[in-house]
């Protein structure tokens, strides 16, 4: 626990738990920003970066945050949420949304690997048979993709 952004101590999803009145300072933030309310998941979106956002509002207010590894959470959900197309499409989103939400806060532009790398990647998971991997890979990239552009559109809005 400590008053960093630093993942190690990041709670997220459920089982989170949060101050009310860090909630509430959320919610007027939220008002305000369109870019913000689109980290969460709306419908059949799979954003999912609103979390970590009001995890970290908590820090900017003065709060400490951790997490507790001794504390258990059963988190029942779909079969469909575990098969790997649906996990395939959440990697894609968690990219973007995170890609977001470090240049909501921090002004992070993300950066693609070069064309190189990311070819040297999928042959060496390729050569290892790991196909799901690969397709993990593919759905980041995308995310970096997206968020660039996403990012590029608004800068020229502006």
């Amino acid at each position: 626990w400590g008053k960093d952004y630093t993942w190690d101590i990041t709670p997220f999803g459920a089982g989170m738990v949060i101050r009310r009145s860090v909630a509430v300072y959320y919610a007027a933030l939220l008002k305000e920003d369109v870019l913000r309310r689109s980290l969460d998941r709306k419908g059949s979106s799979l954003m999912s970066s609103g979390d970590i956002d009001m995890v970290h509002t908590a820090v900017d207010l003065g709060w400490e945050i951790g997490v507790f590894t001794s504390l258990e959470l059963i988190h029942i959900i779909p079969a469909t949420r575990i098969n790997k197309k649906y996990l395939i499409n959440m990697m894609r989103y968690n990219a973007l949304s995170n890609h977001l939400l470090f240049y909501i806060r921090f002004k992070r532009i993300p950066k693609q690997k070069p064309v190189w790398r990311r070819i040297k990647q999928h042959l060496r998971l390729w050569k290892n048979g790991d196909w799901f991997e690969s397709k993990m890979l593919q759905a980041r990239d995308w995310g970096t993709r997206t968020a660039i552009e996403r990012i590029k559109a608004m800068s020229t809005e502006l």
